[in-house]
């Protein structure tokens, strides 16, 4: 469930008081997950978890390994495959780093057009998941604190993720065939369930549901399917996710 969006944890309760600069501290997010109850029955509601997804995955990682998911990415994908990605950012990279930059100040996610609908209702912030969830995104601090050393350096799996085009590219061809005399990483199944939909027919989270039709949050078992804010795709067995970044 955590895999397809669907467990109910999308973001830490409002009550919770996480600052976007608390995302480099791997326990205190831990905690507040491992104390939080679902925000719907997990399962039976869909919404996008865009930073707990990461922190969820990398704990289950930490605690069946013995090491982070930054040290097990390196260990045994990025290291072997020759690629530059990382999950926590060596400090000799640093210089190498593209900050990520914006137009125009970042919008609230609920004034986004293309998610208008005139004769629906306003999005009630007291909703706890719609409260929690927009304001992973509103928080002005974000761009600037991601782009500093501190954010760059730690291992938050959802989001601080760096690499090249080139490495980017080459992972996702791993993924699904063999490159350079190496195997997929993924077999048949594995690849099978990152491009088969499998929240078609579960619906949006909250009040997320009054205002957006079946479609809105789309997800195989790990990854985004196109959905009706017309992800780029380039068909229905494609797979990936876009990002704060790259996509």
């Amino acid at each position: 469930m955590v895999l397809m969006h669907t467990a109910g944890c999308p973001a830490t309760p409002v009550q919770a008081d996480i600052m976007i600069t608390d995302a480099v501290d791997w326990g205190k997010i831990i905690r507040c997950l491992e104390d939080m109850a679902p925000s719907w029955e997990p399962g039976t509601r869909v919404l996008y978890a865009p930073y707990t997804f990461g922190y969820i995955i990398g704990e289950v990682v930490r605690r069946i390994t013995g090491k982070t998911i930054g040290t097990v990415f390196q260990e045994e994908i990025a290291g072997p495959l020759d690629l530059n990605l990382w999950i926590g950012l060596p400090a000799d990279k640093e210089d190498k780093v593209v900050p990520t930059m914006s137009k125009e100040p970042l919008k609230h996610p609920a004034d986004d057009p293309r998610i208008q609908v005139d004769s629906l209702p306003p999005l009630d912030l007291s909703d706890p998941p719609a409260a929690a969830y927009l304001s992973s995104f509103s928080n002005s601090d974000t761009p600037q604190f991601m782009n500093s050393r501190e954010a760059h350096a730690a291992e938050i799996p959802a989001s601080s993720g760096i690499g090249d085009a080139r490495s980017l590219a080459k992972f996702y061809a791993h993924l699904i065939g063999e490159v350079d005399g190496r195997p997929a990483l993924f077999t048949k199944h594995t690849l099978q369930a990152a491009t088969t939909t499998l929240t078609d027919g579960i619906p949006p989270a909250g009040v997320f549901g009054e205002r957006h039709a079946e479609g809105y949050f789309r997800f195989a078992r790990g990854y985004e399917k196109k959905n009706l804010l017309g992800q780029p795709m380039l068909g229905e067995s494609s797979f990936g996710h876009v990002g704060y970044g790259a996509g």
